[in-house]
């Protein structure tokens, strides 16, 4: 149950968030307007399912073992992902990006965690060699 404040002045205010009764029809009908402005603008609309998969935007799966890495698997990904949309980088597993880069010779978290927008700006900075 959402909480109360009492202003000096004796006015009642809700704390916290209060759902709309109506707002799953309220995402529905945002959903609809901006499926016809793209399509309006563009000439498209956006697919009812999307897999990245089929399309060969994903690379192989890879293992970061017993390291608290997965910031810099994320962050790493984000990059190798629009390489492999650019065309720069072929997703079949022959060309990837070094997250031990970033690891040990970016000043991070290491094993120990960081944020994956890190790998961005390092990656701005210096670049990700292949692995």
């Amino acid at each position: 149950m959402p909480m109360t404040h009492t202003t000096p002045a004796g006015v009642v205010y809700w704390k916290g968030h209060v759902r709309a009764p109506n707002k799953d029809h309220l995402i529905a009908l945002s959903h609809q307007q901006h499926g016809r402005r793209l399509q309006a603008l563009y000439g498209f609309t956006t697919p009812a399912t999307w897999d990245s998969r089929t399309l060969g935007f994903i690379g192989p799966i890879k293992d970061q073992g017993q390291c608290g890495s997965c910031w810099d698997f994320s962050g790493t990904f984000v990059v190798e992902t629009s390489f492999y949309k650019a065309g720069v980088l072929k997703p079949d597993g022959s060309q990837a990006l070094s997250e031990e880069y970033t690891l040990s010779c970016g000043h991070n978290g290491g094993c120990g965690g960081d944020d994956n927008v890190n790998v961005l700006d390092w990656a701005k900075k210096t670049g990700l060699p292949l692995t």
